[in-house]
């Protein structure tokens, strides 16, 4: 009595997996490998299959991207809820010396799906080129390795060789004086800058006075700057017919047109920033579908060199130098920034959505927040609030993409 009691009580055994034979038969198995009880006693072929089974319950990895996500959807909400108008009073204070601001600075800590990068995908160094790109969890590429020493195919330098050759053999090069080129790099920075902070400025200007073609600076981001600050400028010598002011710049931009099909091939973050500017030139000529596909290639590029992606541990880790971290924020926010505005202009799906992007943004740098911008000559300089600009722009353009996204 006390054995039956006792081998009643023990708890049935259960399997998660049960062999094939068995499902087919409906009876039960015992999960004993490579062959079971019952088909060893029967003298049948046993053969387990592996698949998705639905009553399981989720992973454990799972769960915790779902808390995080959940967790970072929460805060972003109750930031929104504590937001407050600021007081009249609070804009007497002295806008020159003030380095405070009613936003976060994503500096102070990491956004908690900044955590998810890692099942998301990595980053890797591609043989092609050499430079960073990002390659998410599903892809194929990491499958394979990704070294430097492998074969390479064509670098970038050699590629900017390439495309200069080729306008100047199609009869579209495009060559500039010293002096017109920095009157339409002042311009740039004093007009076009000031509206989508997009290119690093410290960065850049090291690079071009050195005459260091590269990642920061390359002859299609310098005909496409000059392509669009031409805009502002009353030089006769800049327009293709001196009498026509609409056609100010037209001969970089035909320029940077074969140029971006070169250096495109192994784009590096200035050639992200030109295809932002080429966007914008060809919008203002009217060109709308040639401003939506340079504002594509603009984001996919983007995407490609991982501009999205928090890169904080590779700095670290000493892949990433810190300029360039900055850098790559810069590009990022401002391609993000023109392809909001684009989007939401032609009323079209916009391709940059927030929940594929953990790229902090810039940040607050004294020197470029509080750097004197003065629009008019002779007149008193301001703060160019430069940073901070860019900054409430992303929250704006957020929230008016959000509803866009709905309807």
């Amino acid at each position: 009595m006390g054995e039956s009691t006792a081998s009643g009580s023990r708890p049935r055994q259960r399997v998660s997996v049960a062999c094939l034979p068995c499902r087919r038969k409906r009876i039960k198995c015992d999960g004993a490998q490579p062959t079971c009880g019952s088909c060893l006693a029967k003298g049948e072929s046993c053969e387990y299959i592996f698949t998705e089974n639905k009553r399981k319950p989720p992973s454990k990895t799972y769960v915790q991207a779902l808390e995080a996500r959940i967790k970072s959807l929460e805060e972003q909400l109750s930031s929104r809820d504590k937001a407050s108008v600021p007081e009249c009073s609070s804009l007497n204070q002295d806008i020159g010396m003030s380095m405070s601001f009613d936003y976060t600075d994503d500096s102070e800590g990491l956004n908690p799906v900044s955590a998810l990068a890692g099942l998301m995908g990595r980053f890797s160094i591609c043989d092609n080129d050499g430079q960073l790109h990002y390659f998410g969890s599903q892809s194929n590429y990491h499958l394979t390795s990704t070294t430097l020493n492998s074969i390479s195919i064509e670098s970038t330098v050699s590629l900017q060789q390439q495309g200069l050759f080729a306008a100047e053999r199609l009869g579209k090069s495009a060559p500039l004086s010293m002096e017109l080129q920095d009157h339409l790099l002042e311009l740039y920075w004093t007009w076009q800058n000031t509206g989508i902070y997009i290119i690093h400025k410290k960065a850049f200007l090291r690079a071009f006075k050195s005459r260091t073609y590269g990642k920061y600076c390359t002859p299609l981001l310098l005909s496409a700057i000059f392509a669009i600050a031409s805009r502002f400028s009353d030089r006769a010598e800049l327009r293709s017919d001196p009498e026509d002011t609409r056609t100010a710049g037209a001969a970089f931009f035909e320029q940077a047109k074969i140029l971006f099909l070169y250096e495109s091939q192994a784009a590096v973050v200035a050639t992200v920033q030109a295809a932002a500017l080429m966007s914008m030139r060809a919008l203002s000529d009217g060109q709308e579908a040639l401003g939506w596909l340079y504002c594509g290639n603009t984001a996919r590029m983007a995407f490609n060199l991982g501009l999205n992606i928090d890169c904080s541990d590779n700095v670290v880790s000493g892949l990433v130098g810190d300029e360039e971290a900055e850098v790559r924020k810069v590009t990022w926010w401002g391609c993000f920034i023109l392809e909001k505005l684009y989007s939401i202009s032609v009323g079209r799906p916009s391709c940059t959505r927030q929940t594929q992007i953990t790229c902090r943004k810039p940040s607050l740098d004294h020197d470029v927040e509080f750097e004197p911008w003065n629009p008019k000559v002779g007149g008193a300089a301001i703060p160019s609030r430069l940073v901070s600009t860019g900054h409430y722009a992303v929250k704006f353009l957020s929230i008016a993409s959000e509803a866009m996204d709905q309807m």
